[in-house]
């Protein structure tokens, strides 16, 4: 299963295709990756998979997976935050929701 990191920011070099992808953890070195979108990647949470790391290169090289949304939107970060702790986070299936307790009209006050 492949490791995917998630961004805190992409540095972008005007004209190139080869861009810096800052990962969360600050442990994890700057990552480089090719694309011709790096402005729109630029303010959002993305993922991003290391594919390799040459002998005579400072960085890694990686390439973009998907999007997770905009840097600073609570939802995103809360995402960011359970994917990067390996916490299932996909919705319930329906048969899990099935198995539920239906909602009473006439809900019972814990005390």
């Amino acid at each position: 299963m492949e490791n995917y990191l998630y961004a805190r920011g992409i540095y972008i070099f005007k004209g190139g295709r080869r861009h810096l992808f800052c990962p969360s953890e600050r442990l994890i070195p700057r990552i480089r990756i090719e694309s011709e979108q790096a402005e729109i990647l630029a303010g959002q949470r993305i993922v991003v998979s290391i594919d390799s790391w040459p002998r005579d290169s400072k960085y890694p090289l990686g390439h973009y997976v998907r999007t997770l949304g905009s840097l600073g939107d609570r939802e995103v970060e809360n995402e960011v935050l359970l994917l990067e702790h390996d916490i299932p986070h996909s919705p319930f299936s329906q048969a899990v929701l099935d198995c539920l307790p239906k909602k009473s009209r006439n809900p019972v006050a814990v005390r």
